[in-house]
């Protein structure tokens, strides 16, 4: 997206930003490679073709993107390293996500892991990673969740969330879909 214009904005007055984005780049080339092997044993073998691709791209950005947390310092921030896997991933991918697609779902799963440990140094993201995964484990079927354990670990919510979120009510708020209020029973 910035391709014609980065030349300008790295002499700009927005310099810093674009030298700190291409130091971060450089030092996540290497993908973390055990969580790399893990995230490519997700996708069905069945998927198209192009649905793969997609996936093993975000995987891979995913897994740099893990590879960068030992780096942060004064000139690489937490809003950089919690960019960057949002700003690698494709369009198509984006597409995966707004169709709820289980790979999908499972990488975004594990990014909030990388939110989690960010929100200590970062207010404005603090109890995004566990509203975020209260999400995806309610979108999720329960034949995948196995692949989430590790991110609902970390964060700190029970894997049980799914049937703690349906069996919780507030007022009028019943959190199981039903619409009915409390004051209808």
């Amino acid at each position: 997206m910035f391709c014609d214009v980065w030349g300008d904005i790295g002499t700009g007055p927005v310099r810093y930003l674009a030298e700190s984005w291409e130091l971060l780049d450089a030092l996540c080339q290497t993908p973390h490679p055990a969580l790399l092997e893990y995230f490519m044993t997700i996708p069905a073998n069945d998927e198209p073709e192009e649905v793969r691709a997609c996936y093993t791209e975000s995987a891979i950005a995913l897994a740099k993107n893990f590879s960068c947390l030992p780096f942060l310092n004064d000139r690489i921030t937490t809003l950089e390293v919690v960019r960057y896997w949002p700003i690698q991933n494709s369009l198509e991918f984006v597409d995966l996500l707004e169709k709820w697609h289980p790979g999908a779902l499972i990488l975004l799963a594990h990014y909030s892991i990388i939110m989690h440990r960010m929100s200590a140094r970062s207010w404005a993201i603090k109890g995004t990673a566990a509203h975020l995964l209260s999400i995806i484990v309610r979108r999720l079927d329960a034949s995948w969740h196995r692949y989430i354990e590790w991110p609902l670990n970390e964060v700190g919510l029970p894997p049980t969330i799914q049937r703690i979120t349906d069996e919780l009510q507030f007022g009028s708020l019943d959190l199981s879909g039903n619409r009915s209020s409390s004051f209808d029973r």
